[in-house]
């Protein structure tokens, strides 16, 4: 068994109103199960990061860093990349990057909103 559930359960954080990972949507897995892709609000922009399973939400990474917003993570089929949405060029376009967040590339260049990026297999 994975030593994710091994651990002995830790007491909810009271104090805080969403947890650990903050204000969080469009969790996505990676292909190899090692790994969760999700949109984080950061005060008031919205990020990618990604958080390693069984550190169990410990170890977390923010893989954009635009002041623009960056959301609907999703992954390759072999888990060595992420395509998402970014609003940093003024409209919505299509995106793609690393696994770690390198080389984020505009896929899309279309005056209309592109979004929900998706893989084929």
């Amino acid at each position: 068994a994975s030593d994710v559930y091994k651990r002995q359960p830790q007491q909810f954080d009271r104090s805080t109103y969403f947890g650990r990972l903050g204000e969080v949507d469009d969790p996505a897995w990676s292909p190899d199960g090692t790994h969760i892709a999700y949109t984080r609000l950061d005060r008031v922009r919205k990020q990618i990061y990604t958080v390693e399973f069984k550190s169990g939400g410990a170890k977390t990474n923010l893989l954009t860093s635009e002041v623009e917003d960056n959301f609907y993570p999703t992954w390759s089929p072999d888990s060595q990349w992420i395509a998402f949405t970014s609003l940093r060029d003024d409209n919505e376009e299509i995106y793609v990057m690393t696994a770690t967040g390198l080389l984020q590339s505009n896929l899309t260049s279309h005056s209309g909103r592109d979004m929900d990026p998706a893989w084929q297999p």
